[in-house]
């Protein structure tokens, strides 16, 4: 290793799922069901809605992030994540009833569903230590609550 042998110490953090404002402009789950359901529309779901992953709020990447760079311990490869995952239907199910839509979760079977996915947290809790992570449907209310002051959405928050 190159770093290592020139003295430079380094640390690579793989993030996984991330979430949080800011999110919508990549176009990917979450944002997509909150904009949906912002106009009124149903959340889409490709499969069943089985498959999982593991959300992590920006706020909690921020914060491994700095750990990372403050930590003199803190090198190698260190998986940044939440360690829980979450079926993609939970996660609909939440931004339904956060948005207090009154429709349905429209599946779309004919569409693959992605496989799930687990990450280990444990590396990333001995190096950075731990803190209280921003708990799922928290972390999904404060997007929601971007999104609609953002845009003015239709639907109010609960």
């Amino acid at each position: 290793d190159a770093a290592a042998s020139s003295g430079i110490e380094t640390v690579v953090l793989r993030y996984g799922h991330l979430y949080g404002p800011g999110e919508e402009a990549y176009g990917k789950f979450v944002p997509l069901v909150i904009g949906n359901l912002m106009q009124g529309r149903p959340p889409y779901v490709y499969g069943d809605g089985s498959a999982e992953v593991d959300l992590l709020y920006v706020e909690d990447a921020v914060e491994a992030t700095l750990r990372a760079a403050t930590r003199p311990e803190a090198s190698g490869v260190i998986n940044v994540v939440r360690g829980t995952s979450h079926s993609l239907r939970a996660i609909a199910t939440e931004l339904v009833d956060i948005v207090g839509f009154l429709g349905d979760i429209r599946y779309v079977p004919d569409r693959p569903q992605k496989p799930s996915i687990r990450f280990d947290p444990a590396r990333m809790h001995e190096t950075l230590g731990t803190w209280p992570l921003v708990d799922l449907a928290e972390g999904l209310r404060r997007e929601v609550m971007h999104v609609a002051d953002a845009s003015s959405g239709t639907y109010g928050v609960r």
